[in-house]
This record gives structure tokens, C-alpha cells and sequence, in this order.
């Protein structure tokens, strides 16, 4: 068997520009994560304490992107997550000459509790989070969180959870609410005479929020346009700037960019595909 078919099943896919030798240390680093996890990492996740993972989210990144990342190590632990945060992802490299990787890290109370704070469901964030660790070589903010929302139980959640695609953007936004609140009580004690002409400034929050939504639905109909041409598993591979051009194009014209393209992403996207029956013309190119 080709072992890099059975690496991008397992959830280990190439990234933008990878060769196939750095692709193959990856691989390897990967899927010795567990045995070797304290020596890589440090105490504070300690190798007696992984978990396995949840059969359930598996199928779930399984059914929608054709990946079982059964291999990354998993911990119920609060370690520097503060409280409305149910878990996260770690992506990391332990040098800058090794290869990145990933561990799952979730709250203490989800080990008892399918949910937290009535807001996170276990089982969906892991999800959430495995479709991340697949895209792990890819530095492509633009559907990254779309991609992940993919998993929502919520149609809301899974339309409107990627309105922030970088936490530059959520900090951008809670700034302005902190310095309209910090106006407001200056204002408020040292000028309260001044204090209704400054309400304008309030707007900004609201057209930051505006920018944002029209961002958004531009990229949900963008994703929408292209999962008329290509499924999910193809969608989930490629870049943004691949997804915002396929938008546009028809199916014949992605065929012709997809022929033309020798990098091992695309090889493996067409392995993927032959794999599964070349279920679409448009990447069955070789």
C-alpha cells in the first residue's frame, strides 16, 4: 500500500508547498507523537494520562473530510485553558528543525459531562478541533474556521460560528468595546457635559461587526458555489486562494487547473480521489 494514501486518510495531509521528504519526517514524527509524547512536550500533559479519542467525532471528521486522526494524543486537562474555553488544539514544534504536529487537550469536566457551560458539546468540539489538526501545514486563515464549523450540530453555529477567522480579528473587536467602555467612564467623571456628543464613537464596533458579516457570507457562498462543483474532502485540501478561485470557474476549468498541477498536495488529492471511485471528473486528471 502507497503509505502516503493511508497518511492522508489518518489525517496527516501535505500542506501548501511540501515536499515529500519533510512530508515523510512528518508523517513518522506523527505517529510516534504518543510513545515519545513527554520527551517532546514536557510534564504538564503526563503520557500516563492520555485518553482515546471519541469514536463518534472520528466518524464525524471521517464522514465530511475522509480523515481518522486516531493517532494524536488526547488529555482531559484545564492546564492554561481559562474558563469559557472547553478545549483547543495544540499545533506546535517542538524545534524549528522538527516537523509540526498536534495534541487535543479538553476541560477536566468534560470527562464526566457531554457538555460545558451549556455552550460547548464534547463530542462537537473534538470534532471541531480535529478538522484544525488536518489542516495542520496549511497557514490559509480565510475558510480555516468555516472548514471547522462544518462539524456544528447548529445550522446558526455552523453558519455564523466563523464570523472571526483570526484572533486578530476578535481582539480587534473586544478593543473597541474596551475603549468605548473606558470613554464612557471618562467622560462620565471627569466630562459628563461632553458625554452625548461622543456617542458616535460606538459606531465603530457595529461597522467592524458589519465588515466581518459581509465577509462572511462572501465566503459561505463562495464554499457553497464550489461544493456544487467539488466535495467536501476535495474542498477541505485546498488552499483559500484555490477555493476563491474555484468559485468562479466551471467544472471543466478546474479540471484543466487540477491537470496541471504536479505538487504533492494535488497528487494526493488525486490519489484521494481515485481511491473513492473518481467520484468527480474536475481532480481526476493525472
Amino acid at each position: 500500500m502507497n503509505p502516503f494514501k493511508e497518511y492522508n486518510h489518518l489525517g496527516i495531509i501535505p500542506g501548501p508547498g511540501e515536499t515529500e521528504e519533510q512530508y515523510s519526517a512528518r508523517a513518522l514524527y506523527c505517529l510516534t507523537l504518543k510513545e515519545t509524547f513527554q520527551t517532546r512536550v514536557g510534564p504538564e500533559f503526563p503520557q500516563e494520562n492520555l485518553e482515546p479519542l471519541s469514536p463518534q467525532a472520528l466518524d464525524q471528521v471521517e464522514h465530511l473530510y475522509a480523515i481518522r486522526p486516531n493517532w494524536i494524543p488526547f488529555f482531559f486537562s484545564n492546564y492554561r485553558l481559562p474558563f469559557w474555553q472547553g478545549g483547543c488544539a495544540w499545533i506546535f514544534q517542538q524545534s524549528e528543525d522538527s516537523p509540526v504536529s498536534a495534541f487535543f487537550q479538553l476541560r477536566q469536566a468534560f470527562r464526566d459531562s457531554p457538555t460545558y457551560l451549556k455552550i460547548y458539546h464534547r463530542d462537537e468540539l473534538i470534532a471541531h478541533e480535529l478538522s484544525h489538526v488536518g489542516r495542520m501545514a496549511f497557514e490559509e486563515p480565510r475558510y480555516e474556521e468555516l472548514l471547522a464549523y462544518r462539524t456544528a450540530l447548529s445550522p446558526f453555529r455552523k453558519y455564523w460560528g466563523p464570523l472571526f477567522t483570526t484572533p486578530a480579528q476578535s481582539g480587534i473587536f473586544a478593543l473597541l468595546l474596551l475603549l468605548i467602555v473606558m470613554a464612557d467612564l471618562l467622560t462620565l467623571l471627569f466630562q459628563p457635559e461632553i458625554y452625548p456628543a461622543v456617542q458616535w464613537i460606538k459606531v465603530f464596533p457595529l461597522l467592524w461587526l458589519g465588515w466581518l458579516t459581509y465577509d462572511l457570507i462572501d465566503r459561505q457562498n463562495r464554499f457553497k458555489k464550489c461544493l456544487k462543483k467539488l466535495p467536501e474532502q476535495i474542498l477541505y485540501r485546498l488552499t483559500d486562494r484555490e477555493i476563491d478561485r474555484f468559485a468562479g470557474l466551471d467544472s471543466a476549468e478546474i479540471e484543466a487547473y487540477a491537470a496541471q498541477q504536479t505538487c504533492l498536495r494535488w497528487r494526493a488529492i488525486r490519489d484521494h480521489q481515485s481511491k473513492n471511485g473518481g467520484k468527480n471528473s474536475a481532480t481526476n486528471s493525472s
